[in-house]
């Protein structure tokens, strides 16, 4: 009886670590929709209210704990921006393509500000996407191992 128990767990742990795998890429899939929701309403507020950056950035209600620590400290701190603040969830290219965003804030005039911001609104919305359908391809698979792996356990534990 207890075999059957822990061969149970054993599918269950299975399938629960097959889908804990998959965790980072939830987590590009939320900070990338969460840039790019940024992105749009920096362009709104630039734009249409004349506000500064950093204190639009106060305002806006961040998704991405780990966007609002970077933004926070890329806004306003220019000098302790480092590699450190960013989630190691995140590619080498991902890095670069937020850290290029982060430091072309404030550099233009408002026009030409906002349709960048807009632009790389677009941009962040089709990654975010991308990361999306790649989660939920790889959380399918991660899960259907786990069960599998859980399966062959319990056959060879029983």
């Amino acid at each position: 009886m207890w075999k059957i128990i822990a061969g149970f767990l054993l599918v269950f742990a299975g399938v629960y670590f097959g889908n804990k795998s998959t965790e980072k890429y939830e987590k590009r899939k939320i900070f990338f929709k969460s840039l790019s929701g940024y992105a749009a309403f920096l362009a709104g507020k630039i734009s249409f209210d004349g506000e500064t950056i950093p204190r639009s950035t106060l305002n806006y209600p961040f998704c991405s704990k780990d966007l609002k620590g970077i933004a926070t400290r890329y806004v306003g701190k220019r000098s302790e921006a480092n590699e450190e603040i960013f989630p190691s969830y995140l590619t080498e290219d991902e890095i670069i393509s937020v850290k290029e965003f982060f430091l072309s804030l404030g550099k233009t005039d408002r026009t030409s500000q906002s349709e960048t911001l807009l632009k790389l609104s677009e941009k962040y919305e089709k990654e975010s996407e991308k990361q999306g359908k790649e989660y939920e391809k790889k959380r399918r698979i991660s899960i259907k191992l786990g069960f599998l792996s859980g399966i062959c356990f319990f056959i060879v534990l029983v």
